[in-house]
């Protein structure tokens, strides 16, 4: 989840830049992802006070899901929707990936344990994420590998 924000805020702009819209124009797709993730961590999260919180966190990933498969096959057909879609996905999904590991857990030390360790090796993931996406697409000449992993 942290890898794909990491991407997305690195080289959304860039990635557009490529295809020939304005540097106006693609800062504007990642102030929408922006207000979408703003609005996915809000939202998501409130309506998660159900026992199992899978399901909206199943919704979440098929957002991200959505939005970046929009961005690979159809990335100037309503870019809007994809940022938008990426945004709400990934801001509802890291903060019920947090609460779903502590639903699972049986005692707090445990799940404070195992979200440390999710934070923890995903940072690590996520730090890495943009400078992977720089080196496919130096490699490719795209970014549609960068998208895709």
């Amino acid at each position: 989840i942290n890898a794909g924000y990491a991407s997305l805020i690195a080289w959304l702009p860039p990635y557009y830049i490529q295809l020939g819209d304005s540097a106006q124009y693609s800062g504007s797709l990642l102030a929408l992802l922006t207000v979408g993730q703003t609005a996915g961590a809000l939202l998501l999260p409130a309506l998660a006070r159900q026992d199992d919180r899978r399901q909206l966190l199943l919704f979440a990933l098929a957002l991200q899901l959505i939005g970046f498969c929009g961005f690979i096959w159809l990335p100037q057909h309503v870019p809007a929707l994809w940022a938008i879609a990426c945004g709400v996905g990934l801001g509802g999904a890291f903060p019920l990936c947090l609460v779903l590991a502590l639903d699972h857990a049986g005692q707090p030390a445990v799940a404070g344990r195992l979200v440390a360790f999710m934070q923890g090796i995903g940072f690590i993931i996520a730090g890495l994420s943009p400078w992977l996406s720089g080196l496919l697409r130096s490699l490719s000449g795209n970014y549609t590998l960068d998208w895709s992993w």
